[in-house]
């Protein structure tokens, strides 16, 4: 064999080596249906998936096919295993449920963001004194509101609450909160979703890394953001450099979707989120396969 070749063996040897030391993110079998023109924002055990139609300006329902207006003008935020999903009214402003074909106002101002599966809502409350407006995470059951201590979010803030009722959320900063009655406690980063184990996922604005917390440790997943987590400790989101949606379980990124952001994952490993096309985006389920 000639010195050239003696070279170039060698620099294939090292790039197969480099490669297999690092390996880029896997490609999900999985299967995707486009459900409507617009956001998906969450998903529950049932595969009722909600969100909002960009098109009407509704928030609706999709279930096993058949789409569902809730209310007229706003978005649905997140549905639990009885089928109760919660948002924002536009028209009136006002953080409602849905239930049943009847949309029941939660309190006037603000947004309902996550809810369990014991039907304890929790979310944002807007509330205005004199020339000051502050955004106020709250919790509502059984027609009774009950605010989280003196925090300051923002509106679009994310909220998550878990069946042990723990919630938790972001500040205006870099920080985000947990809330456990009766502590409230500091997160090092914006807190998106918590599970029923207590795990939370979110985003470092600083280093713009999607995080996890269990236990007081944060670890580092993927550059970008983490939207929500399921039970099983399966988390999703969105990777900012290659644009696309994925998943991370057990130490393991898989690419679902080019060019959008996975927004919800329940307990069957179903996800929801957005494709975006140029265009609108375009509400979707993933499946595996």
């Amino acid at each position: 064999m000639s010195r050239q070749g003696i070279v170039v063996s060698v620099l294939t040897m090292l790039i197969i080596g480099f490669s297999f030391l690092m390996p880029a993110p896997a490609k999900a079998a999985g299967s995707i249906t486009e459900l409507w023109d617009g956001h998906a924002n969450g998903i529950n055990a049932r595969g009722q998936v909600v969100g909002q139609d960009i098109n009407s300006g509704a928030a609706v329902m999709w279930d096993k096919g058949k789409i569902t207006t809730l209310w007229e003008s706003g978005a649905a935020n997140a549905i639990n295993a009885k089928g109760q999903a919660v948002g924002q009214d536009i028209n009136s402003g006002a953080a409602v449920m849905w239930y049943k074909g009847e949309v029941t106002t939660l309190w006037e101002k603000g947004k309902a963001k996550a809810i369990n599966n014991l039907g304890q809502v929790a979310g944002i409350l807007k509330f205005v004194w004199k020339d000051f407006v502050w955004y106020i995470p709250t919790i509502w059951y059984e027609g009774e509101l009950k605010k989280l201590g003196l925090v300051k979010t923002g509106a679009d803030s994310p909220v998550g609450i878990n069946n042990e009722v723990q919630v938790v959320g972001a500040l205006a900063t870099t920080y985000g909160w947990l809330w456990d009655e009766p502590v409230l406690q500091t997160l090092p980063f914006w807190a998106c979703d918590i599970n029923n184990r207590g795990q939370v996922v979110g985003h470092n604005t600083t280093s713009g890394e999607a995080v996890i917390w269990d236990e007081g440790e944060v670890t580092t997943l993927w550059q970008g953001t983490a939207y929500a987590i399921n039970n099983r400790g399966q988390v999703v989101g969105q990777d900012i450099n290659s644009g696309a949606a994925v998943m991370w379980d057990k130490g393991k990124i898989t690419t679902l979707w080019e060019n959008g952001a996975a927004k919800a994952i329940n307990e069957k490993g179903q996800v929801t989120g957005e494709i975006y096309t140029g265009g609108n985006p375009k509400a979707v389920l993933w499946e595996k396969r």
